[in-house]
């Protein structure tokens, strides 16, 4: 009746067993995530945790408590998550012995919103008188934008149609692009669409101006319609009219070729008073420029006579050089004149010149004593031919 006891320890691997399972149900800010978590049979809590970079988990679910000795079904929904972002999660389970991680996995969020945008003509000009414009683009986008399109028809366009301008993937995308408009004046619009990577393509956003090619007309009617006017005053006020059908006459300017320029009062109806005039020809150019920046002119030239009151001997040729082909001014007023064809001859005192009817004496850009707008008065001693019974021309 011999007896003994022999002591049997038995160890179990009470810790928990963990797999990390796909994800189900993603939106663009969430996704259910799922997993299997044995127990063991001891009390466990499970819960997943996650974050937007990888090996880095900030946030968790809700813990949930798992018992039993079988694989059991566990899942969690992670929140808060941007459009088009990735997730990285794993499950976690935890009892009095020990904490275990299953492996990570990961999922991207749903990119369902396309790009907010704006476009704008000429930095919102009202006119323009080039078809050819600047367009000012912008968008933003949670992902990023990756491309735009242009068009003067207001028809949305696919994702996949030709014609789009792709940029480089940004949140936040400005650009300024030239562009050219439809033909012919007008009012214009153009039509902006932005997509992103996903596929989401803009409401269409659009601005508009009008195209006005066409200079504005502009005429002087007093004092007088005539492209020219002869005055004795030193001043003169002008007055007429503008029209423009498309972006509207607007300042009207003027200038004088003497000197002198200022901006007249009223645009479709205008006047100028009291433009200052100098002797001679005032060439006074009237300007009128529309709302697109085109340019109209109307020119009058308003001549003023000179006044000369210069008494006295201008000029005396006395004909008696002998040679040469200059006869000189005896007054010394320099008047000197040039012998075109007439020969030297024996005169009445002294030397003289011998002409044949068509020779002369010219003096070229002469003083403005010798031209005369008043009186003068001219004398010369000429011995005439025999043959000739027609007169002598002396001065023109």
């Amino acid at each position: 009746n011999n007896a003994g006891t022999d002591i049997i320890t038995i160890t179990y691997d009470a810790a928990p067993r963990v797999t990390t399972g796909s994800e189900t149900t993603i939106t663009s800010n969430s996704a259910t995530v799922n997993g299997t978590v044995n127990a063991n049979g001891l009390s466990t809590t499970a819960w997943f945790e996650y974050g937007t970079i990888s090996g880095s988990f900030g946030s968790k679910t809700s813990p949930q408590s798992v018992s039993g000795a079988s694989d059991t079904a566990v899942s969690g929904v992670v929140s808060g998550l941007s459009p088009g972002n990735t997730c990285y999660y794993r499950i976690v389970a935890q009892d009095n012995s020990a904490t275990k991680y299953g492996n990570y996995m990961s999922f991207t969020t749903l990119d369902t919103s396309a790009p907010n945008c704006l476009i704008s003509i000429n930095n919102g000009a009202l006119y323009t008188n080039s078809s050819i414009v600047s367009l000012t683009l912008s968008a933003t986008d949670d992902v990023g934008v990756t491309g735009y399109y242009l068009s003067a028809s207001s028809s949305t366009p696919l994702a996949s149609a030709t014609g789009w301008t792709l940029v480089t993937s940004t949140t936040s995308y400005t650009g300024s692009v030239s562009y050219t408009l439809n033909s012919g004046d007008g009012d214009k619009t153009v039509y902006a669409w932005y997509k992103d990577a996903a596929g989401n393509v803009s409401t269409a956003v659009s601005d508009s101006i009008t195209l006005d090619a066409t200079a504005p007309m502009i005429t002087i009617t007093s004092p007088t319609s005539s492209s020219t006017y002869t005055t004795t005053s030193n001043t003169i006020s002008l007055g007429g009219s503008t029209s423009d059908s498309m972006s509207g006459a607007g300042v009207v300017t003027w200038c004088n070729s003497k000197g002198g320029s200022g901006t007249a009062s009223g645009t479709n109806s205008w006047s100028i008073s009291n433009v200052n005039l100098s002797s001679d020809d005032n060439v006074i150019v009237v300007t009128v420029t529309d709302g697109a920046g085109n340019t109209g002119t109307a020119t009058i030239i308003v001549t003023v006579p000179e006044t000369k009151t210069t008494t006295g001997m201008q000029a005396f040729y006395k004909f008696d050089e002998g040679s040469g082909t200059i006869a000189n001014d005896s007054t010394g007023n320099s008047n000197n004149g040039t012998i075109n064809g007439a020969t030297w001859a024996t005169g009445k005192s002294g030397s003289g010149l011998s002409f044949d009817g068509n020779d002369y004496v010219i003096r070229t850009n002469p003083s403005a004593v010798l031209k005369p707008l008043l009186e003068v008065a001219t004398a010369a001693w000429i011995k005439m031919s025999a043959t000739d019974t027609g007169g002598a021309e002396i001065v023109s």
